[in-house]
């Protein structure tokens, strides 16, 4: 900033002369120590102050409170939301109530043996109460996303069953580790195509990259 205040170099200083230099945009001046925070790493974002009139008058500049995080996409170049899109384009969907309907409740579950979506569902609350093993304070969960709990637990069992299968053909450990393209093509399509089982959250079938679930 033009002037001689002590500040002048500060990151304050750089937002005001970012802000006149191009008024009709919103500037973003990354953390560094600022001196009148007693050298806190500080952060500003700034824009041109207009009158009535449209005359510029000045800059409006707000300090960032500490916790803030700047957007993916513009700490990470590469990550634009455009390409991150086009990542998850093609990503498994799952959704739904996130349990069985009311008669498949109290069946037992293949993957789980001793339980059924129910007890299994209320295992898993009480561990997010109580931590794992109970009364492990350090691993509890105070705030869960209830969910999407059943999904957690029903895609580790779709991977393990899809695992199942390709042993079942002849494939080993090491191979399942290390896919190759013949592998990883049955991988992908026992998974999506014949894979069928009950659930916590209900039904896992998936269609397509879709796994069709019930909403009420």
């Amino acid at each position: 900033a033009s002037g001689n205040g002590p500040w002048k170099d500060s990151g304050l200083g750089n937002a005001f002369e970012a802000a006149m230099a191009s008024p009709g945009e919103v500037h973003y001046i990354d953390w560094k120590p600022y001196g009148p925070s007693g050298d806190a790493p500080a952060a500003f974002f700034a824009t041109g102050l207009r009158d009535k009139d449209g005359l510029l008058i000045g800059a409006y500049s707000i300090q960032l409170p500490p916790e803030f995080e700047r957007s993916i996409e513009e700490l990470q170049p590469q990550c634009k939301l455009e390409s991150i899109a086009e990542a998850f384009e093609g990503a498994v969907n799952v959704g739904g109530l996130g349990r069985p309907i009311d008669e498949n409740l109290e069946k037992p579950l293949k993957c789980f043996k001793g339980h059924s979506a129910k007890s299994l569902s209320r295992l898993i609350d009480n561990h997010f109460a109580s931590g794992y093993p109970a009364g492990n304070v350090a691993n509890r969960v105070t705030d869960p996303y209830y969910d999407i709990k059943a999904h957690t637990v029903d895609a580790t069992c779709a991977l393990a069953f899809t695992m199942q299968h390709m042993l079942s053909q002849g494939r080993t450990v090491q191979q399942i580790q290390r896919l190759d393209e013949s592998s990883y093509t049955e991988f992908n399509r026992y998974l999506r195509n014949e894979l069928d089982f009950q659930g916590v959250s209900g039904r896992v079938k998936f269609s397509d990259n879709n796994k069709p679930n019930l909403l009420t």
